[in-house]
């Protein structure tokens, strides 16, 4: 039979694990549909679209300027960061605190976030690092 502080520490446990904001949402469709169009502009290089898909100041670099134009300048100077942010939304994602990260548990990995402007979901940052 359980203790009195076994079943506290179960109730603590539960109460943790469902705590609002600890436990990951579904990712929204709408976000599925950007992260899907953000992969398929990374897959073909077509720079333009995906700076329609990016907030104005988006993070790229750490310690760096958040600048999309920036962004994009880079990476055609070097595309091997496209193919990695391809990779990367290709993945399974997850949806915590407003944003959408790509993938799920990247940690200090590459990875990619969308957030939601308005009406429309945006890609907020691409970055490597803590």
């Amino acid at each position: 039979m359980a203790t009195s502080g076994q079943f506290a520490r179960a109730w603590l446990l539960t109460g943790l694990l469902l705590a609002p904001g600890l436990a990951a949402e579904p990712v929204p469709a709408a976000a599925k549909d950007v992260i899907a169009e953000v992969h398929s502009a990374a897959s073909t290089s077509n720079y333009a679209k995906l700076r329609a898909l990016m907030i104005e100041e988006f993070s790229w670099s750490f310690g760096g300027d958040a600048s999309a134009d920036q962004a994009i300048a880079e990476w055609r100077k070097q595309p091997r960061y496209l193919r990695r942010l391809a990779e990367i939304t290709k993945s399974t994602c997850v949806y915590r605190d407003k944003y959408v990260e790509c993938p799920a548990n990247a940690g200090t990995s590459y990875r990619a976030g969308f957030t939601r402007i308005g009406d429309r979901w945006k890609m907020a940052y691409f970055v490597e690092g803590d």
